[in-house]
């Protein structure tokens, strides 16, 4: 799996994407990513996730939001998961 931060790089080429936190990667967050691949299957592009640190609501809301995984973690799970990009991005507002 490919990783980019901070959009240090554009991909490339046509993705089919989801966006959202995936801590913990749990049964509905593999659903979401089952999806993702088979729509991109079907268009014949890379599978994205696009994914936040902080989480989004420390920084809209001051709100500590207690995380299940470090990103380094998410990332394995979601390479396992067998998805081709990670695009992470510092939330800041």
């Amino acid at each position: 799996m490919k990783v980019l931060f901070d959009a240090d790089e554009p991909i490339g080429s046509p993705t089919s994407a989801t966006i959202g936190n995936f801590d913990g990667v749990h049964m509905g967050h593999k659903r979401i990513l089952a999806a993702v691949k088979q729509s991109a299957a079907e268009k014949g592009v890379g599978s994205c996730v696009i994914t936040f640190h902080p989480h989004p609501q420390k920084v809209l809301r001051n709100i500590d939001v207690p995380l299940l995984l470090p990103m380094r973690e998410r990332l394995r799970l979601l390479e396992a998961e067998g998805i081709d990009y990670a695009a992470c991005y510092t939330f800041t507002k």
